[in-house]
């Protein structure tokens, strides 16, 4: 571990520790040193602490609760020294937390980013995600510049102006951040898909924070899900193509009342499209390829036969390689334009989604 830690961060405060008997409060000083500010401003600690206090809502204790004991034991001399920690103890001693999840904001507090970077030129430049988090940390600054002490009114205060500023921000948000809920899907394909029937029948996925979690088959959406069930305090909608059976049973006998399975009854997504809208959608797609002006007809596809072979076997006779879900499904998000179009197993699961929104608030 600290031949490969070392490795990664190049640093030569990570070569000098000896990582083979060191605990969550070594690790997390480390961190603290490589990417801290040296010294970290306390708005930054405060910053990470208050994004972590958000996504306790996401898990269950038990979540907590194992990560403490995978911690180890802790630390009596916790070097929390001075005004701000004091003053963060003590809220925490007043809020309605667990030990284990004490301890796991204790550790987003030592182990955090120097956020003030995220002002200066990066990969991150320009998107909503650092622009809501630069300006969270302003808010904090501006805050402790006023106010004198750190109070447990003071940390409530600044919990609060968060909470309003993230609901503000949420529909220019990710989905996947500090998420309400959890969609999980064999593919890309239905990750890309999904948000646009949403988005045509009313229901933003950013806006009320869905993770959709492209699982990569159908067994990983049964894996996933187990995984998640027993951790995640958020509501799980999974959505299985037509033969998956094992894992529908799996998920099915695994559900909890919160939780739901749909199973598209047409086959595959692509097989959920009416004759007329999906010739439409690839006649679409195929304007990308030179040379194929050739429309696709409705009447190219036998109704209730799946469409994957008829697929593969037009590209083939048309000499365009293998049929590209992906790119297809990108095309149809492009130019899918009517709540019309959208097939109606996925008008009954966005109509669920919806249910699922209204209750998150």
């Amino acid at each position: 571990m600290k031949k490969f830690v070392a490795k990664q961060l190049r640093s030569s405060a990570a070569k000098e520790k000896d990582l083979s008997g060191a605990g969550q409060i070594e690790q997390d000083q480390l961190f603290d040193a490589v990417y801290g500010g040296r010294p970290t401003l306390e708005s930054c600690r405060l910053l990470s602490v208050l994004l972590a206090l958000e996504e306790i809502a996401c898990f269950d204790e038990i979540a907590f609760a194992s990560w403490a004991i995978d911690a180890g034991a802790q630390d009596a001399n916790l070097p929390f020294n001075g005004d701000f920690w004091t003053g963060l103890q003590n809220w925490f001693a007043d809020a309605n937390l667990s030990e284990g999840q004490i301890r796991w904001l204790n550790h987003c507090a030592m182990a955090t980013p120097n956020w003030s970077m995220l002002t200066s030129d990066g990969p991150w430049t320009g998107t909503s995600l650092a622009d809501f988090l630069k300006q969270a940390l302003k808010q904090l600054e501006q805050q402790f510049g006023a106010d004198a002490g750190y109070t447990t009114r003071t940390f409530a205060r600044a919990h609060a102006n968060f909470v309003r500023l993230l609901k503000t921000s949420r529909s220019d948000l990710p989905g996947d951040f500090i998420p309400q809920s959890i969609v999980i899907v064999e593919g890309p394909t239905e990750e890309i898909l999904l948000p646009r029937f949403g988005k045509l029948l009313g229901l933003d996925f950013q806006t009320h924070a869905f993770m959709i979690v492209s699982a990569g088959g159908a067994k990983q959406v049964a894996k996933r899900y187990l995984f998640l069930r027993d951790i995640v305090a958020l509501p799980i909608i999974c959505l299985l193509d037509r033969d998956a059976e094992e894992q529908a049973t799996i998920i099915s006998d695994s559900l909890r009342d919160c939780d739901k399975l749909f199973v598209l009854q047409g086959g595959e997504i692509e097989d959920t499209f009416e004759p007329a809208a999906f010739a439409r959608q690839l006649n679409h797609y195929l304007e990308s390829f030179p040379g194929s002006a050739h429309p696709v007809m409705a009447s190219d596809f036998a109704p209730g036969s799946g469409r994957k072979a008829k697929l593969a076997k037009l590209w083939k006779e048309r000499k365009l390689g293998d049929f590209d879900k992906i790119a297809f499904a990108e095309s149809v998000a492009q130019n899918l334009a009517t709540a019309g179009d959208v097939p109606q197993e996925f008008v009954q699961i966005v109509k669920f989604l919806a249910e699922v929104a209204a209750e998150n608030g």
